[in-house]
């Protein structure tokens, strides 16, 4: 399936579009923070593993999120 770029959304698609990705990035951070707690509780409870390691490699996914979460608020706020 091909993405619209956020120029053709209308503005109450757009609207929901942003609704749609905060509720996502809040999941997903969420989600991130509930693997971090657990790295650190198996780490400390086992030592150092792959589990140590693998909040780490979400974050730049998170980062893109929070981008694309940002850049449609940014296109909201051009159209007024």
């Amino acid at each position: 399936m091909k993405q619209k770029a956020l120029s053709e959304f209308s503005r109450e698609e757009l609207q929901l579009e942003v609704k749609k990705r905060t509720a996502f990035f809040t999941v997903f951070c969420f989600m991130v923070v509930l693997m971090i707690g657990t790295a650190v509780y198996l780490t400390i409870k086992s030592g150092y593993g792959v589990f140590t390691i693998l909040p780490v490699a979400f974050i730049p996914l998170l980062l893109i999120i929070k981008k694309t979460v940002s850049d449609a608020k940014k296109e909201l706020a051009t159209r007024g």
